[in-house]
């Protein structure tokens, strides 16, 4: 979280018991306190949308790898790549049915941070500049995730037959139903031939918003990195990097 180790100010937030310091008192009073908390909460709620995005990318790659496999009989990579699609499928459809919910906490998370950045009477110009360039790329990234998403449910589809396919496939190559690899490879693209033109255009469609979102977030990771520099100042004494 590059933006929240920017403003450790560790009296104002650590939670230690006894008296309220004067820190902490003069955090509350200029707003420091509210935007500690609004960079936290916006760094988790980021961290969370992007899991979410990567995972049926995650999975969409070990369908492909065992597609790949099994059209050319290779029994033994298919169930590799089957054994990582075994964890990712499931998390993929869990990451889509909930990235809606989650880029509404993102969004809500640029908000407070733009919120809290504006009550904040000590930053200087610089650093609300700063802060707000973090607010601007973020809500770019959230528009790019959120069309990530709607392309990802019209995709999975394709994916989730797929997945059922190779299941089959394995199933009876494991059982010994094909007498040899040529066999258990016409078996499996009779498997899959109904599925094919519609697996090839949810790929295409899949790596293209995947490929769209990612300067949207390289951009943030860039104003990040320039409010991290803008707000060290305002590290405790005494705090790495102070």
């Amino acid at each position: 979280m590059l933006l929240a180790a920017a403003l450790s100010m560790v009296s104002m937030v650590s939670g230690c018991a006894g008296p309220v310091s004067t820190e902490r008192s003069q955090g509350v009073s200029t707003g420091l306190a509210r935007l500690d908390a609004a960079i936290v909460g916006f760094d988790a709620a980021r961290t969370r949308a992007l899991a979410q995005a990567g995972a049926p990318v995650t999975a969409a790659r070990a369908l492909d790898d065992a597609d790949a496999a099994a059209a050319q009989a290779d029994q033994g990579v298919a169930a590799q790549a089957r054994r990582r699609s075994r964890v990712a499928v499931p998390a993929a459809r869990a990451a889509l049915a909930g990235l809606a919910a989650t880029l509404r906490g993102y969004r809500a998370g640029a908000v407070e941070l733009a919120a809290a950045a504006r009550a904040a009477s000590s930053l200087d110009d610089i650093q609300r500049a700063a802060l707000n360039e973090v607010v601007q790329a973020a809500e770019a990234e959230s528009d790019a995730i959120d069309a990530f998403r709607v392309a990802g449910q019209s995709a999975w589809p394709a994916y989730a037959s797929l997945d059922e396919a190779q299941g089959v496939w394995l199933t009876r190559a494991g059982a010994g139903w094909y007498r040899d690899a040529t066999e258990s490879a016409n078996a499996y693209a009779v498997l899959v031939q109904d599925q094919r033109l519609a697996l090839e255009q949810a790929r295409t469609l899949l790596r293209r918003v995947d490929v769209a979102r990612r300067p949207a977030s390289a951009r943030v990771q860039t104003s990040l990195r320039a409010a991290t520099a803008a707000l060290a100042s305002l590290r405790s004494p005494g705090q790495p990097g102070s």
